[in-house]
């Protein structure tokens, strides 16, 4: 098979300096035992790390390169490709293309490189560099439940959680709720919810058809359009574990960077309320739970505008701002204590009354 053939599932990994995590998440795709052939797709945004060299050895001693019908190694205008078939799992592609110019901080797409191999698949799994897969029969299952369900777009699953900050491993975090999963639109929407992409399998006739744009967020936009075009499946098994670390596009570090993430984020919910016309009612809870949330890092980083922007929402609400604020600046105090005091008893309660969910709780009181 070569990379004008069919498979069935192309997976989308994109990696970038992820050296540390990257055969974890390369492992989770070889391991995978399927009755049917399947690409992963590792796309290497010219890391500065030893991760190219990784990734060539890697290549270099699990996969049969010296198959002249199937494997090949080219250079190209973009980077380099290397294409060859799994030396035992048979049904296991990989492409991996090494890219001469990091594309993100360019704002360059990668979508058509893959065209090869993503056209003719119909199923289209992610995972980045930083994640992986423990369960071997992942596609086999969502690929299974797919097919008899044509009415559905996406399927998603459990998963478990590691922190690298906190050494904390917590399983299977949907069932346990650790993570609260939404069943609507509506909550997603609301909630900014995350259904753990690193589990995805979607029909890709179904994101085909899906309005692009380019969203801070992707995977949370791009849920909630599954959520609306079609119906979403939780599987309830733990297939995969998502590897939370400083250097994540979810934990971004410093206040500028925290802001314009979810000021980003804030934007798509707001694009997607007004795109379905959610009630009003949504629409003050969206706005009131992104305010509060984004507040602290607004005010130390000086983002006037956006102050000005919670103020006008809460006072024609007939909230009284002033608090808001009062809360907000006291969050940023017990922050600064916490380097002096992070393990006194007093620090643990203040900190528990005032992290951000809990101030989101507050205020939505507010409007009932």
């Amino acid at each position: 098979m070569d990379a004008e053939n069919k498979y069935l599932v192309a997976i989308r990994c994109l990696t970038y300096n992820q050296s540390a995590y990257i055969t974890d998440a390369l492992d989770g795709f070889v391991m995978q035992q399927t009755s049917f052939p399947f690409v992963a797709m590792v796309v290497d945004d010219a890391s500065t790390d030893d991760e190219p060299k990784l990734l060539r050895d890697y290549f270099n001693n699990n996969f049969d390169t010296q198959d002249t019908g199937t494997a090949y190694q080219k250079n190209t205008e973009y980077g380099t490709v290397l294409y060859a078939r799994h030396k035992s799992n048979k049904n296991c592609y990989f492409a991996i293309l090494l890219l001469k110019e990091n594309h993100r901080s360019r704002g360059k797409g990668k979508k058509k490189y893959l065209t090869p191999w993503m056209e003719e698949a119909e199923f289209v799994a992610l995972c980045e560099g930083d994640d992986y897969w423990t369960d071997p029969c992942k596609l086999q299952k969502q690929v299974g439940f797919l097919k008899e369900h044509q009415d559905y777009g996406l399927c998603y699953s459990d998963f478990d959680l590691f922190d690298e900050v906190s050494g904390q491993y917590s399983r299977a975090v949907f069932e346990n709720e650790i993570y609260k999963r939404p069943f609507t639109f509506e909550e997603h929407l609301v909630e900014c919810g995350y259904i753990a992409p690193m589990s995805w399998l979607y029909r890709k006739s179904v994101y085909d058809s899906l309005e692009y744009k380019a969203f801070t967020d992707a995977t949370f936009a791009y849920a909630l359009a599954f959520f609306k075009q079609s119906k979403v499946y939780y599987l309830p098994e733990v297939t995969c574990v998502y590897r939370a670390h400083p250097n994540s596009l979810s934990r971004p570090t410093g206040a500028k960077l925290y802001f314009r993430q979810y000021k980003g984020v804030f934007d798509t919910q707001m694009y997607f309320a007004e795109k379905y016309q959610v009630s009003e009612d949504l629409v003050k809870l969206i706005k009131s739970g992104s305010y509060v949330r984004l507040l602290p890092t607004a005010i130390q980083s000086k983002q006037s505008e956006f102050i000005e922007e919670a103020a006008d929402f809460f006072k024609e609400n007939n909230i009284n701002f002033d608090e808001i604020l009062k809360l907000s600046k006291d969050y940023l105090q017990a922050r600064q204590d916490s380097r002096n005091a992070r393990k006194t008893h007093a620090y643990k309660i203040g900190k528990a009354i005032l992290k951000p969910v809990e101030r989101v709780k507050r205020i939505k009181q507010l409007f009932k």
